[in-house]
């Protein structure tokens, strides 16, 4: 299985008293997904499945994608994926989608590299940074659990950009 996880791209800032799931994608945000979509498509391929958070921002990321790739009827929303803490439950969720060869996930940092640390089994050793619009692939050939993934690769934006 590869998963590939998308930190959500550039957002607005937040404002005082508004929930901060409600934040939309800046001009900027939408331009830089929509530029990095052709390296996506070399490196990922069409998504299986995608998973993304209810936050506006992330949605708003995966189906910049999904559209893309044609495939927004893959697309599902985790209420979890917004909430740090939820690596075992991630996990889960993608033992429930063995058979599927590529998965994207669309989230939250620092979420995404806590669930890298968990997949790794590197705990916090593993440093990595994603910038928003940030792409991360971790794969596995067993069953998903804790220490059974590498991290093959991370690539930012504008490095995304180059390819």
């Amino acid at each position: 299985m590869n998963v590939y996880l998308i930190r959500h791209a550039a957002a607005a800032e937040a404002v005082q008293g508004e929930p901060d799931e409600q934040r939309a994608l800046t001009q900027e945000g939408v331009s830089s997904v929509k530029a990095c979509l052709p390296a996506m498509e070399k490196l990922i391929g069409v998504p299986d499945y995608m998973l993304t958070s209810p936050a506006r921002r992330a949605v708003q990321t995966a189906f910049i994608i999904a559209e893309h790739f044609k495939c927004t009827n893959y697309v599902e929303t985790v209420d979890f994926l917004a909430q740090p803490g939820n690596e075992k439950k991630l996990d889960g969720l993608l033992n429930k989608l063995i058979g599927k060869e590529t998965v994207v996930v669309v989230g939250h940092v620092p979420h995404l590299t806590d669930f890298i640390s968990y997949c790794t089994g590197n705990g916090d050793s593993v440093q990595v940074k994603l910038k928003p619009g940030g792409v991360a692939k971790i794969t596995t050939a067993k069953f998903p659990g804790p220490g059974e993934w590498l991290l093959r690769w991370t690539m930012n934006p504008e490095e995304l950009q180059k390819v």
